[in-house]
């Protein structure tokens, strides 16, 4: 079994081509389903932004010791190779998710909506 040093070093070059599978696999499902280049860069602005927003508020408070009193933590915590990844699959996942079933509801309902 791999050790935790191996699997950092093992993760930390793919990082960005995890993240940015992800990004382009929801794109292009948007893409698909609503055909509207202006959702996907909507979509992948601002969940970038939010997936950022949050990494950021982890590090301040585990690793920076930011607020860390509030969540109960009382020493240094260093970020799980893993923590990336799982951060942006379900920051750009979710919202997403929630983006697709509001417009197939709109794109159902179609002109017949009052």
């Amino acid at each position: 079994m791999a050790s935790p040093l191996q699997f950092d070093q093992l993760i930390s070059p793919r990082i960005a081509v995890i993240i940015a599978e992800v990004v382009i696999l929801a794109s292009l499902l948007i893409m698909t389903e609503f055909r509207g280049l202006l959702l996907v860069l909507k979509a992948v602005l601002l969940n970038r932004l939010s997936s950022g927003a949050a990494y950021g508020v982890l590090i301040a408070v585990f690793q920076w010791g930011r607020s860390r009193a509030l969540v109960g933590v009382h020493e240094k915590v260093l970020m799980e190779a893993h923590v990336p990844m799982v951060l942006v699959a379900a920051a750009f996942g979710l919202p997403t998710d929630y983006d697709i079933f509001l417009l197939s509801c709109v794109k159902e309902l179609g002109p017949h909506a009052q």
